[in-house]
This record gives structure tokens, C-alpha cells and sequence, in this order.
């Protein structure tokens, strides 16, 4: 296990340096016929970033 984790390439996501990342959300778009994909932790992000992507400040 530690040998595998050793050897495990990573990278930080927030730059998109993560090849684990980078393979699974272009795996993900190219499975759904998308131009690209974002992959999310948990079902609360995932709401809290549809809810910026279509609501305003101050919608209601």
C-alpha cells in the first residue's frame, strides 16, 4: 500500500494538476458526449455550485 502510494502521481486539483482527476472528468465528458466535465466531492457542492451557476445575487 505504501509503495502504491509512493509511486501514485498527483497533482493539486485546484490547478489542475491532478492526472486521477483530469483522467476521470475527461473520461466522464467523452462517456456523456460532453466538451468537458467537473467532478465534485459531494452532493452538497454540486448544489451549491448549480445554484451560483443559474441564480443571481439577490434572486429569491
Amino acid at each position: 500500500m505504501r509503495q502504491a502510494m509512493l509511486a501514485a502521481a498527483v497533482g493539486d486539483d485546484v490547478y489542475g494538476e491532478d492526472p486521477t482527476v483530469n483522467a476521470l472528468q475527461d473520461r466522464l465528458a467523452g462517456d456523456l458526449g460532453f466538451a468537458a466535465a467537473l467532478f465534485l466531492p459531494s452532493g452538497t457542492q454540486s448544489n451549491l455550485c448549480a445554484l451560483l451557476a443559474h441564480c443571481e445575487r439577490g434572486d429569491e
